[in-house]
């Protein structure tokens, strides 16, 4: 079937459509490109700036470890600590003035094999644990926090190497609360919003405001193995893990969201900021907005004022129109009026 083809009964009419087509043309391609350059242009200086803020929150975090890591540092060097000669029992009562003053929860102290006697005169084997072999190297450092779900207790292990001149005969260890971290990545958000998460060296979420998350250890990378609407979460996880510095677009509970990530420091621990995508955009799609009603009243007033001037244009053409109708009668006695006459243009020479 052919498509039914358009009448028109004037010329004013044919030059006001013609006008409606161009005008809707030309607003709908500078709706899109304006549109399209402001989201582009905002969320380029909104991923640069979640870059810039996750660095500098990540270097936030690991400034306030390090003043908790440095404590560790002067408590193994006071000589009641660092002597091999001093009893356990005399070192664990100074451990437990100093937890009066500090934010460790527990303090103990760990030979050589592992064996660690705490505050409370719990005694557990840490051998295998990799942030002992690391104070065992020389290091004073941080281990990914551990959940017992005996007592419900979260921390994050600090150590320190104790030594005898240049040997290290022993390990001190300050168990902190690890909500701390969540403490500081609650003030780090970004839009109305936005959040900021934290990933261990094993890719388990360790600070995040959704705490069931950290409590039921929820590893994403494994549930994105059977879950495609993890997948893209799991790819910045992994990113994370890997220690990048980078800005990332994923899905997510059915939105659109930008993170930007940076590691913490030496901890192996990542932090990422973030944010939603829809209010990235929202000066962008008001724009728009406002781009669409300008539009709509160019093309009305384009619309009225093209059959204004048609009308009056075409009036004067009807008005030759009579007059050459008659004159193709035989009747030259009519008389053109001067309006007509004294205009300057085609019409008037007509």
């Amino acid at each position: 079937n052919k498509m039914p083809k358009i009448e028109f009964n004037s010329m004013g009419q044919r030059i006001t459509t013609f006008v409606i087509i161009i005008l809707l043309v030309v607003c709908t391609v500078v709706g899109i490109v304006s549109y399209k350059m402001s989201a582009n242009a905002i969320l380029n200086e909104v991923e640069q700036a979640l870059l810039n803020f996750s660095k500098q929150c990540a270097d936030n975090i690991m400034a306030d470890i390090e003043k908790e890591l440095d404590i560790m540092e002067i408590i193994g060097h006071f000589d009641t600590i660092a002597s091999p000669e001093v009893e356990i029992d005399e070192k664990l009562a100074i451990l437990r003035s100093e937890m009066e003053v500090t934010e460790f929860r527990n303090m103990g102290i760990v030979d050589t094999e592992g064996n660690m006697t705490l505050s409370n005169n719990q005694k557990i084997n840490i051998s295998d644990r990799e942030y002992f072999q690391r104070a065992l190297r020389g290091e004073t450092c941080v281990g990914d926090p551990i959940f017992n779900r005996e007592d419900g207790s979260f921390t994050v292990p600090y150590v320190n190497p104790i030594h005898e001149g240049d040997t290290i005969y022993g390990v001190l260890i300050g168990d902190r609360d690890a909500n701390f971290l969540s403490s500081l990545t609650d003030e780090m958000g970004f839009g109305e919003r936005g959040y900021a998460l934290i990933v261990n060296s094993q890719g388990l979420i360790i600070a995040h405001d959704n705490k069931d998350y950290i409590y039921n250890q929820v590893d994403f990378r494994e549930l994105a193995k059977n879950n495609p609407e993890y997948k893209g979460l799991a790819q910045v996880i992994e990113n994370m893990v890997a220690q990048k510095h980078n800005i990332e677009e994923y899905r997510f509970e059915g939105e659109n969201r930008v993170i930007g990530y940076h590691p913490i420091g030496d901890t192996g621990w990542s932090l990422a900021i973030d944010s939603f995508k829809d209010e990235i955009l929202a000066g962008s799609i008001k724009l728009r907005n406002i781009i669409l009603a300008l539009s709509l009243g160019t093309i009305v007033l384009g619309a009225v004022f093209s059959l204004w001037m048609g009308r009056k244009s075409f009036a004067i053409i009807e008005e030759a129109e009579q007059f050459a109708n008659i004159m193709a009668d035989g009747d030259f006695s009519a008389v053109v009026p001067d309006h007509a006459l004294n205009r300057k243009d085609e019409i008037g020479s007509m």
